[in-house]
């Protein structure tokens, strides 16, 4: 059974069905370009290109971060931390010997009641690799070394691995989520 159009299509001489169909198609191909151009230019307004010149930058800022952060934690203390912290809700961290994701608040709560034993802590890095995700965030893993000094008179010494996310946010770097685990 052939329906309404399609009996008017074949009674239609070749001549007027080309240019119909030649109409029809550019009007399609046209708005089709209009589209592919209206979003590219929305993505293009929305975040710079992320080069490798642009992953570079992102690479070295992210770097000097983490070794701020545990430069700033060696000398002043552990309270030091929450100024590198994202002390959103989207900040979580896996503490090392937990299967137990903690919030930030849960993560104060214990650094507050636990800095009353310690004299001092300093952790550094013994390696570090961070990858570039986007103009705004990066991912990092690496080694760290760490020793600590009680207040009775212990010293500890670890060495441990820790990985995680970065987020660039307010036109600063913050430590939003990762995890510390004894090895890779």
């Amino acid at each position: 059974m052939i329906s309404k159009v399609g009996k008017r299509w074949r009674k239609m001489k070749n001549s007027a069905r080309r240019l119909l169909f030649k109409r029809y198609t550019a009007f399609g191909w046209t708005a089709l370009a209009l589209l592919i151009s209206s979003i590219q230019s929305c993505n293009s307004s929305k975040s710079p290109a992320f080069d490798e010149d642009a992953k570079n930058k992102v690479i070295a800022e992210a770097t000097a971060f983490l070794q701020d952060y545990y430069a700033a934690v060696c000398e002043d203390g552990l309270l030091r931390e929450f100024e590198f912290l994202d002390s959103t809700t989207d900040f979580h961290w896996k503490p090392l010997g937990t299967e137990k994701v903690l919030t930030y608040d849960t993560i104060s709560a214990m650094v507050r009641r636990n800095i009353q034993a310690i004299d001092s802590t300093c952790p550094t890095w013994t390696e570090l690799t961070v990858t570039a995700t986007a103009n705004d965030s990066a991912h990092y893993a690496g080694k760290l070394h760490s020793w600590t000094a009680t207040l009775d008179g212990d010293t500890i010494s670890e060495d441990f691995v820790e990985m995680g996310n970065l987020i660039k946010r307010q036109g600063r770097w913050w430590l939003l989520n990762g995890e510390t685990k004894d090895k890779l």
